[in-house]
């Protein structure tokens, strides 16, 4: 089955959590009130997470946020389709 997660449902956190995985940012692109992020992670696939500005602001205050910076990502949530 492929695995699609839309990219306001992936969530980048500070730290890694037991439902994280390890990725790597490479783009930032500021598109007006949100900030999308480009991600490889660690399996060779590529998410994209969309962040309000807001969410931007909070986690560049926690963690910089820049590329070619290590970050955690998980999935707010999941849905498989055959």
């Amino acid at each position: 089955s492929q695995v699609f997660i839309r990219p306001h449902d992936v969530i980048i956190v500070p730290v890694a959590e037991e439902t994280s995985v390890p990725a790597t940012i490479q783009r930032l692109t500021h598109l007006g009130w949100e900030v999308q992020v480009d991600l490889d992670l660690e399996d060779g696939h590529s998410v994209t997470a969309h962040l309000t500005g807001e969410q931007f602001k909070n986690l560049h205050e926690q963690m910089g946020l820049s590329s070619g910076q290590s970050v955690h990502v998980r999935p707010r949530e999941v849905r498989a389709f055959a």
